[in-house]
């Protein structure tokens, strides 16, 4: 959730004004910030999760026919299990 999305700031707090606030809070709810914390960090480090489409972009020329490719090895791997029978 950004700063925005709380509400409107007057000022963008500081790593001392938070420090500051955290002095102020029982042991309980320290626990429970660095839980949180430890969470988010947890979420932002874990990789995302992209479609094979979006992972392939721009690795080939846009005039390459995916469809005609896979139609011609289809048929090379049929033509082998032919052979092979």
């Amino acid at each position: 959730m950004s700063v925005d999305a709380v509400a409107p700031v007057l000022f963008l707090p500081t790593l001392d004004d938070v420090e500051r606030l955290i002095d102020l809070l029982t042991r309980r709810d320290k626990e429970t910030l660095i839980e949180r914390v430890t969470q988010k960090l947890q979420r932002d480090a874990a990789p995302r999760k992209a479609g094979l489409r979006g992972l392939w972009k721009g690795k080939f020329a846009d005039e390459f026919d995916l469809g005609a490719a896979i139609k011609r090895i289809r048929d090379e791997w049929k033509g082998e299990m032919e052979e092979l029978a």
